[in-house]
C-alpha cells in the first residue's frame, strides 16, 4: 500500500488519470492491482480504463461536434438574416411597397400611414410633400441622395439639404413636445 501514494503523486498532473482516480470503484481497482498484481486484476483495471477512456473521448467528440455545429448554425443564420433583411423590391413582394406607400395612380407618398406613434405622426404631418418624398426614397426605398436627385432632376446637395431639413424638423418637434411636458 505504500507504493500507492508515490504512484498517485507521480501521475497527479495527468488530467485523464486524475479523473479516472476520482471514482471510488476505479480507485479501488488500482489499489487492488498495486497490492496484488495478478493478471485478473490487471484485466479488470485495463477493461475499466478502456471503458473510461472511450467514454471520455466520446464525450469530448460530442462536445466538439455540438460546439462546431452551433458555430456553423450561428454563421448560417447571420448570413441569411443579412441577405433578407426586408426585401420589398423583390417581384413577389413589390405590391407591399406600392399598397402601403403610394397611390398607384398619382404616386402620392403616404408616409404618415407607416407610423403608429401619435407624436411621430404629428411630426411627419409638419413636413412638406417634397420632404416626405425624400424621406420615403432615402429610408424606405433605400435610395442614395444621388439616385433621388437623378429621379427629381435636382442636385445631390439639394436632396441632402432637404433630407437634413426634414429630419431637423422632426427632431425639433420632439424637443418642443418634450419641453411642454416638463
Amino acid at each position: 500500500m505504500n507504493k500507492f501514494p508515490k504512484l498517485i503523486e507521480k501521475y497527479k498532473k495527468n488530467p485523464i488519470l486524475k479523473d479516472f482516480m476520482d471514482d471510488d470503484k476505479r480507485k479501488q481497482l488500482v489499489i487492488n492491482y498495486i497490492n496484488n498484481p495478478t493478471s485478473t486484476n490487471m484485466v479488470k483495471l485495463d477493461e475499466c480504463f478502456r471503458i473510461f477512456y472511450l467514454e471520455k473521448r466520446f464525450t469530448s467528440y460530442i462536445l466538439s461536434l455540438i460546439r462546431f455545429a452551433s458555430i456553423d448554425f450561428d454563421r448560417k443564420e447571420r448570413k441569411i438574416s443579412k441577405r433578407s433583411l426586408l426585401i420589398l423590391d423583390d417581384q413577389e413582394n413589390s405590391h407591399f411597397l406600392e399598397d402601403h406607400l403610394f397611390n398607384n395612380e398619382e404616386k402620392v407618398v403616404h408616409l404618415e400611414e407607416l407610423f403608429s406613434d401619435p407624436i411621430l405622426f404629428e411630426a411627419i404631418q409638419q413636413l412638406t410633400k417634397k420632404e416626405k418624398e425624400v424621406l420615403v426614397k432615402a429610408y424606405i426605398m433605400e435610395l442614395s441622395d444621388t439616385q433621388i436627385a437623378q429621379q427629381n432632376n435636382v442636385s445631390q446637395q439639394s436632396v441632402s439639404k432637404l433630407r437634413t431639413k426634414a429630419l431637423k424638423k422632426i427632431r425639433n418637434y420632439f424637443e418642443q413636445r418634450k419641453e411642454r411636458c416638463h
